[in-house]
């Protein structure tokens, strides 16, 4: 059994990947979230690189930075894959490049609209951002699909 431990708003994943090289076994890996970084005051970039090496899975998900408010300061909210300020094509790119098995990273897609929004457009314009702006860094798993005619 491979245990995956997540960056989850808790430590930095440069805190995560001391832990996952100093105890050096391939049974603890890395759930890698592309946005929890920010809540630990991280670069996503320098997180992504600083646990690639070890990723098996990853939450891909967009949250949109903004530095101040009217009460002055920042907020950071949960926004629409491709509509927030997470840099997923580059981690993408980061994963493609240095996770070990990138052509099999279950890439499980995380939103949460807040309670006045429609969660059915959110996860539209999440899967058509995935389709259109990032396309490239997904396979297809051809053995789950079926032709229905469409």
């Amino acid at each position: 059994v491979v245990v995956a431990i997540e960056n989850h708003m808790d430590y930095r994943c440069t805190e995560i990947a001391e832990v996952v090289a100093g105890v050096d076994s391939p049974w603890l890996r890395v759930n890698f979230d592309f946005a929890n970084s920010y809540s630990v005051i991280e670069d996503p970039l320098d997180a992504a690189t600083a646990v690639a090496e070890w990723t098996v899975m990853a939450h891909i998900k967009d949250m949109r930075v903004q530095p101040k408010t009217l009460t002055g300061e920042p907020k950071i909210m949960w926004a629409p894959l491709g509509c927030g300020t997470v840099p997923v094509a580059e981690i993408l790119a980061i994963l493609k490049q240095r996770a070990p098995d990138p052509d099999a990273l279950p890439l499980c897609l995380e939103i949460a609209p807040l309670p006045d929004q429609d969660p059915d457009l959110w996860v539209d314009m999440s899967v058509r951002a995935m389709r259109t702006s990032f396309g490239e860094y997904l396979t297809p798993n051809r053995e789950h699909e079926t032709d229905h005619g469409d």
